[in-house]
């Protein structure tokens, strides 16, 4: 292939020599050149490519984008950039990334005015569709257009944001179902334009919340009423009162999930029904009539009847009386309750991480939810918890629940020792769970992970780390270590000693655990290196965020991004590879005291294990079978 001159055009040298990239990345490629192209005034060649034109830009046609498709943008032209940079036809690239100057003005400062002045056309054309809709079909554009353009004809002008406004939309309900509109067309439109708005506030265009009011258009003065306008009604006081003064602010996702369980429950009760009719007795007999009609999955069984109580709390505070939540760190505990035991006793004596307290206080929650009232250290009684462990099995996995089994039985046992309870824990249901067979990544998924680090996509910068490099990093050292994500990230210059030789201390466990790793992988913690930053793993975003980052680079490796492919697994396979080379080495490798948890838990059976076959069956044996079949 013909090398590139200073010459040719960005989108040529896009074409030519960017041709692996996928079809999402190619548009965000795309946007970004026709956005240089548009503040050039004309193509681009790559030997425009200079800091004082990129500033410019970043400068003056940045700002009208979101921050996200900003920085997309300015990644994109640096890779472009450096690429070049590398057939030497262009200046060499920056080192260090151009920033992106913070365009959106504190709320206190902005002109609001100005902003909504913006045409709801031009916040669609201009802003959100070269952001949002890259990529996408043309009817997915055009059910946008559809909706503004009805948006235009019931205001007989051009639309704009401080057009948006309840009266507005209620407005434009009534316009469209006057005019024949179907229902389902109307939502539809709203739904759209609710969108456009929720952008322009997450984007700083606007400064308030949006509130997108759910009128139903059936509702025009001639037809029956619907549920949703019926005065005394269970839906009006949901969309009229709960909705404004409840969920104001709320994305039109988390809206459009309480719409749907408010239906649920008008199904359920066959018709429209007063608030004052909810009770604990209803609400149980809904989530039981959720489990049994099928088709809800266990996340809509768990929530909705948690939607409908807050409902009747709001309507009827003194009918609906809020139970003591545990799991709430400053809610008081009530005196002999179990979590008094466990906040004032149990704490003291084992001091647990914070995610661990969690779980614990989930449980007891839980348990006291079964219960109806706080959970006392009188309920420690077999009959008691085995209730509990009964009807958590009615819509919770046996894994589940053989974990909560095993807190509340901690739990009794410490409050034997203290002396709070009379009898050990006795006669408990057991909670049978199937095992979970470890697996780990081959060799061959391995490298394509490592491959994977190369695409465009993650030769960008955050917050000063260089993506593409940091998880290659991470990859090799974790697989050479075998630690958790937790130590990885913690590792730090004085932990690194001559030949490799890494000694760290375990948060999880607080053992003294040592490891070493290859002069390869020395080479990738280097290369990611950031100025005076003494950790080995610089990542200077949410720890949480890794798990981001690290299933887009599955999807790009071709690997399934379920959670068991997590950064855990990369645990697994760094034991399960030391296993199949030096048996028994796997427990010592992972820093494990406990004789069998690696085999149980992280060595992968399909790679670390030799099965046998027994001897063949002699030939007589056979022929003695065949000649009594034949007689058969």
């Amino acid at each position: 292939m013909k090398k590139p001159g200073p010459e040719t055009t960005l989108r040529e040298f896009l074409t030519r020599y960017f041709d692996d990239l996928a079809d999402s990345s190619r548009n965000s490629y795309a946007t970004a050149i026709n956005s240089l192209v548009a503040f050039v005034g004309h193509e681009v060649t790559l030997a425009e490519l200079n800091e004082r034109t990129i500033g410019r830009w970043i400068a003056t046609a940045l700002p009208k984008y979101s921050p996200q498709t900003g920085k997309t943008s300015v990644d994109v032209i640096r890779a472009l950039w450096r690429r070049a940079a590398e057939f030497g036809a262009a200046a060499p690239a920056p080192a260090k990334q151009v920033g992106i100057p913070d365009y959106r003005e504190p709320v206190a400062k902005r002109v609001r005015h100005a902003d909504d002045a913006m045409a709801v056309w031009t916040l669609f054309e201009v802003v959100y569709r070269p952001a949002k809709l890259a990529g996408k079909s043309a009817k997915a554009h055009s059910v946008y257009r559809a909706a503004i353009k009805w948006l235009c004809y019931s205001l007989g002008r051009p639309a704009r944001l401080s057009d948006l406004t309840p009266d507005d939309f209620r407005a434009f309900y009534s316009f469209c179902a006057d005019r024949g509109l179907a229902p389902a067309t109307i939502e539809n439109h709203r739904q759209r334009l609710a969108t456009l708005l929720w952008f322009a506030f997450d984007s700083g265009i606007v400064t308030e919340r949006p509130y997108v009011p759910h009128v139903d258009p059936r509702d025009d003065g001639k037809a029956k009423p619907s549920p949703w306008n019926e005065p005394g009604t269970l839906a009006h006081f949901y969309a009229n009162t709960f909705k404004p003064e409840a969920l104001r602010g709320m994305r039109a996702a988390t809206l459009a999930y309480f719409d749907a369980a408010v239906r649920a429950y008008l199904r359920f009760a066959g018709g429209n029904v007063k608030p004052e009719s909810i009770s604990q007795d209803s609400i149980a007999a809904f989530a039981t009539w959720l489990r049994e009609a099928g088709g809800y999955s266990a996340f809509v069984i768990d929530n909705y009847p948690s939607i409908l109580t807050r409902i009747w709390r709001q309507h009827s505070p003194q009918a609906a009386p809020r139970l003591p939540s545990p799991i709430r760190m400053g809610a008081p505990a009530v005196d002999g309750s179990l979590l008094q035991f466990y906040e004032r006793d149990y704490l003291g004596e084992h001091p647990l991480r914070s995610s661990t307290d969690y779980q614990y206080r989930l449980v007891l929650r839980r348990f006291g939810e079964i219960l109806g009232r706080e959970t006392m250290l009188s309920d420690l009684t077999p009959s008691a918890v085995n209730a509990f462990l009964v009807k958590r099995l009615e819509t919770k996995s046996p894994r589940t629940v053989k974990g909560e089994r095993t807190t509340l039985l901690v739990l009794w046992r410490s409050a034997f020792e203290w002396g709070h309870v009379a009898d050990l824990p006795r006669r408990i249901r057991k909670v049978k769970a199937d095992p979970m067979t470890p697996d780990a990544f081959t060799p061959a998924e391995l490298s394509r992970l490592l491959a994977a680090t190369a695409d465009p996509q993650f030769d960008c910068l955050l917050r000063g780390v260089h993506v593409g490099r940091f998880l290659r990093a991470l990859i090799m050292a974790g697989y050479d270590t075998g630690l958790r994500r937790g130590d990885l990230l913690s590792l730090t210059r004085s932990n690194l000693h001559e030949g490799g030789m890494i000694v760290l201390t375990m948060e999880k466990t607080r053992h003294v655990h040592t490891c070493i790793v290859r002069p390869e992988t020395l080479a990738a913690i280097e290369a990611v290196r950031v100025g005076g930053d003494e950790r080995l793993l610089p990542w200077n975003v949410r720890p949480e965020y890794v798990h981001r980052r690290w299933r887009q680079l599955l999807r790009v490796a071709g690997l399934p991004a379920d959670y068991r492919n997590g950064l855990q697994k990369l645990r697994r396979t760094s034991a399960t590879a030391l296993e199949r080379v030096s048996a028994g080495s796997a427990a010592w490798h992972l820093g494990h005291k406990t004789p069998g948890m690696a085999a149980a838990h992280y060595l992968d059976p399909a790679q670390c294990s030799t099965p046998m076959l027994p001897p063949a069956i002699p030939a007589a044996l056979q022929d003695a079978k065949k000649r009594k079949d034949d007689a058969a």
